[in-house]
């Protein structure tokens, strides 16, 4: 049940083969996703591997989701009923996200309905990445508001990957102790 912008990794390049499903050890993946972008459903399967691939789209504007990321109250309880039904009724046995702000909200939000194992790969430092480029006060004001939200569903995670070595000071500074370094790799397919 990864949660994740398919749309912008397609962009990037990186929706490579097996990428939700390496070694293919799951034999289903239900994907939600959240804008109205358009969905590489093509690249989308060949990064689930053999797992068969199931998509449930879930619209909230970009407005809605900063919203739910300053205020989570504002999360939809249709979309977390919704999604937290499939869960049950499909037996998806664990929550995956790949990045932070809002998959993680998600997925924190759906681990506390379904008490179901929460794993997270965080594949940027935001402090270093976003935070440091923001020079309007209010954006940057939102950026805190984030990490509040952000820490608090880092804490909620079973497993919690970084990609990088660059991304401990980030753990560290939310006082996140339960993470592991598990290097993201370029592949040649």
């Amino acid at each position: 049940f990864p949660s994740h912008d398919s749309h912008a990794l397609n962009k990037k390049g990186e929706l490579i083969k097996n990428y939700y499903n390496p070694e293919n050890i799951y034999s289903e993946i239900y994907f939600p996703i959240f804008s109205q972008n358009t969905i590489p459903v093509k690249s989308l399967k060949k990064s689930c591997g053999k797992a068969r691939l199931f998509i449930s789209r879930h619209f909230l504007s970009p407005w809605r989701r900063i919203g739910c990321m300053l205020w989570p109250t504002l999360l939809p309880v249709t979309l977390t009923q919704s999604l937290s039904y499939l869960i049950k009724i499909k037996k998806i046995q664990i929550i995956r996200c790949y990045g932070h702000r809002f998959n993680l909200l998600i997925g924190s939000k759906l681990k506390e309905l379904t008490g179901i194992p929460l794993v997270a790969s965080i594949h940027i430092n935001p402090d270093l990445d976003i935070y440091k480029k923001q020079n309007n006060l209010f954006k940057k004001f939102i950026l805190k508001q984030y990490n509040i939200q952000e820490t608090y569903c880092l804490r909620q995670c079973d497993e919690i990957f970084g990609v990088y070595r660059s991304i401990i000071p980030y753990f560290k500074t939310r006082k996140i102790k339960k993470f592991k370094i598990i290097y993201n790799s370029v592949q040649n397919l």
